[in-house]
């Protein structure tokens, strides 16, 4: 499971005591800056833009990241989603033709989990410079290809450590941190609109909603503080790991697979383009509906 570190100052405290090794694969958004991570000499250094990374660059950084120690990312969900592709294919490259072979086919893919390792030990290290896609501590990835947008599920693509540090969000576009919290909100809703009622489930979705509504108040009036922040980036990280998504159906929020097709064709962000298709879904529900 994956070790997450928050707070000020994580950063430092994660990355001191993450196994790097002498040459690290250091995948990071190009605007971001890698100062203060005291990287050894003979690190990789890969700036990324998040919007050219595709399937096609996939297979470069794969290939820079040969005889790497480990790997950490720096950046955004798109960013961190790319490490964790890469990181698995260094380690289980048998995996390359199967995942090919299944995104042409499927918009959801499942990594086969009962193959061994034949490449190296790489920790993966994921920091965090946004909040809502959770992607830091979740098993899933994302995936632009010449196909479509592909989701990526299984254990292989879980982080070994993540960092929530509020450092890396103070300069987060406030559209994006109010987006960050709706996708907070929309992740543990969704199945909880589409599952059966689950006294556990329910109560922590429902605890994440507040909070999550509770944040947009001073987001409304300016910007959100470094310590709010910091909660925001705690709940995003909790739509995963706590017991809101527990006993869930598997496909429980269909307007996911809707928005993704909508935000893909459009060149739209995810969830502008949800919200979007969200209040005709939702008179749906509320007419009886059951397919949504």
């Amino acid at each position: 499971r994956v070790r997450a570190t928050a707070g000020a100052g994580a950063t430092a405290a994660a990355f001191t005591r993450f196994p790097r090794g002498d040459r690290p694969l250091v995948l990071r958004d190009a605007a971001v800056s890698h100062e203060g991570l005291s990287l050894p000499r003979d690190a990789i250094d890969v700036p990324l833009e998040a919007a050219a990374l595709d399937s096609a660059m996939i297979g470069t950084l794969v290939a820079a990241g040969r005889g790497a120690t480990s790997i950490v990312s720096l950046g955004g969900g798109s960013v961190m989603d790319a490490a964790k592709i890469v990181r698995m294919l260094l380690v289980t490259p048998q995996l390359t033709g199967p995942l090919q072979s299944l995104a042409r086919r499927s918009g959801l893919v499942r990594v086969p989990e009962l193959l061994g390792r034949r490449g190296p030990d790489l920790p993966l290290l994921l920091i965090s410079t946004t909040f809502g896609t959770g992607t830091e501590t979740s098993r899933v990835a994302c995936l632009a290809t010449s196909w479509g947008r592909r989701l990526l599920s299984g254990s292989r693509l879980q982080a070994d450590g993540a960092v929530l540090d509020p450092v890396h969000t103070a300069t987060l576009p406030r559209m994006l941190q109010g987006e960050g919290l709706m996708e907070v909100i929309l992740r543990v809703l969704g199945p909880a609109v589409g599952s059966a009622p689950s006294l556990a489930a329910d109560h922590d979705a429902r605890g994440i909603v507040i909070a999550a509504t509770g944040l947009a108040e001073p987001l409304r009036a300016g910007r959100l503080s470094s310590e709010q922040r910091l909660f925001a980036s705690q709940l995003s990280a909790a739509t995963h790991r706590s017991w809101a998504l527990v006993g869930r159906r598997t496909y429980a929020a269909p307007h996911w697979y809707l928005a993704n097709e909508l935000s893909w064709e459009t060149g739209t962000r995810k969830i502008p383009a949800t919200l979007t298709i969200l209040p005709a879904i939702w008179r749906r529900i509320a007419d009886g509906d059951t397919r949504w």
